[in-house]
């Protein structure tokens, strides 16, 4: 018999349960488990939406996690769960979730644009290039498979496969002024991209025979590397001996990925003066990333050489002499380049940075930039935090969290802060709050995993 409330009599109860955990099942009608509906699902999926909305992504990843489980034969929740990955900067895992879309037979409309703009994010050039390319084999107007192919030859510097193909995505969309604008811009049409580009071709009319030159470091200096690195090519074609062209187009190159291509880039430009220090400079980071130490600090110390007043050699022989464990010597050029830029709050936070992403907070060098930092931009978030983690990593736990507290209310976006802000609260103690501040550090996109 059932007591009131739909609930099962003890023994019977007792017995349900048992059997219920071997098969799934509760056994008593009131405790079935609900069966998902289209409507429960919408509800959750609205939910998700405005969690992601709110930007609490670790929140609607987990909801999203739970419909998907919930609907093992609907698309929709992995294309939500796909949207929500590459809004949160995660395209691997947004690839992942497409792919369990596309396993239950979600739309290719629906499909086909999400995979190219992932694999973009993830910068994988060349499986953009296959996947536009196998997509305009069924259709050669497709618009969103035309834009991602002349990206992808863009930033595999393929020039002239990206001018042929801007061509056609121009072609296809008339009306749309950003492809209008790649491919004049590619093509050399500078009247036509003055009219679709007027921001980008102010004050440079006319230009005449040095147009490519005008643009393409406008191009580098505006951040835009994969365009900057076609038209500094053309621009170097027309004047082989220019050496700031070939500066700014190895740094395009190195921007890009091409590494080989800066490299050569470089060494053209400090064949064709060797007295041009951004180019011994940009050339002695790219052998630092590589980790040719040796070669990267004969051209690093050109560059400090050539521009003495400059801190960014000396920050850069820092790295360099941090990275061969010279650390006495370091300091040396930390110094430095705080000498040379003693009212530059970017300098001290740099400095800071050197020593405590190695945990040397202790330095008396890594105290004076945070100190400095802080004088130089108090209310600057990155700066506090700075200042945050240099208690914390000398042990002054409640100093920390003062700093910290004050940089994630000057700079609530700021993933970081929330990150170190974590730390401090797993040091007081505080676990609960320091579980909240790292998930808002995971939501803000700053990495958690490992620490």
């Amino acid at each position: 018999m059932l007591r009131p409330g739909g609930t099962c009599a003890r023994p019977l109860w007792l017995a349900l349960a048992i059997l219920g955990g071997a098969l799934g099942w509760s056994g008593c009608s009131q405790s079935v488990t609900q069966i998902p509906t289209a409507e429960s699902r919408d509800r959750a999926l609205a939910q998700a939406r405005a969690q992601v909305a709110e930007g609490v992504y670790t929140a609607a990843e987990a909801t999203l996690s739970s419909i998907l489980d919930s609907y093992p034969a609907d698309p929709l929740p992995a294309l939500e769960l796909t949207d929500l990955y590459e809004d949160w900067g995660r395209p691997n895992d947004g690839l992942e979730a497409l792919n369990i879309a596309a396993s239950r037979n979600a739309p290719q409309a629906e499909v086909a644009p999400r995979r190219l703009r992932l694999l973009a994010d993830a910068g994988r050039w060349q499986d953009v290039t296959s996947e536009a390319e196998a997509q305009l084999a069924s259709d050669p107007t497709t618009l969103e498979a035309l834009a991602a192919l002349t990206e992808a030859q863009l930033h595999q510097g393929a020039c002239q496969e990206a001018r042929l193909t801007a061509r056609q995505a121009s072609m296809a969309r008339p009306t749309d002024a950003d492809l209008a604008s790649i491919d004049a811009l590619l093509s050399g049409d500078y009247a036509r991209l003055a009219a679709t580009a007027p921001n980008l071709m102010a004050d440079l009319l006319p230009c005449e025979d040095r147009c490519n030159r005008a643009i393409g470091l406008r191009l580098a200096r505006d951040g835009r590397w994969d365009l900057a690195a076609c038209v500094l090519a053309q621009a170097a074609v027309a004047s082989p001996e220019d050496a700031e062209i070939q500066t700014w187009l190895g740094e395009a190159y190195a921007r890009i990925g091409l590494p080989e291509e800066a490299e050569r880039a470089f060494g053209r430009a400090v064949a064709r003066d060797s007295q041009l220090p951004e180019a011994w400079l940009l050339l002695g980071k790219l052998l630092l990333a590589d980790g040719r130490l040796e070669e990267a600090r004969e051209a690093l110390l050109k560059a400090q050489a050539l521009d003495s007043g400059n801190p960014a050699p000396c920050l850069a022989v820092a790295e360099l002499k941090a990275q061969m464990g010279l650390y006495d010597e370091m300091d040396r050029w930390t110094q430095a380049a705080l000498a040379r830029a003693p009212a530059d709050a970017e300098i001290a936070k740099a400095v800071a940075r050197i020593y405590l992403s190695r945990r040397l907070a202790d330095n008396g060098t890594a105290v004076s930039a945070v100190d400095l930092a802080i004088r130089l931009a108090p209310n600057d978030g990155e700066a506090t935090t700075l200042l945050g983690a240099s208690h914390l990593l000398r042990g002054d736990v409640a100093a920390a969290l003062a700093a910290l507290d004050d940089a994630v209310t000057v700079s609530p976006g700021l993933g970081e802060a929330h990150f170190w802000r974590a730390r401090a609260l797993d040091a007081s103690g505080r676990l609960e709050e320091a579980a909240a501040a790292r998930t808002r550090a995971a939501d803000l996109g700053w990495p958690t995993a490992g620490e």
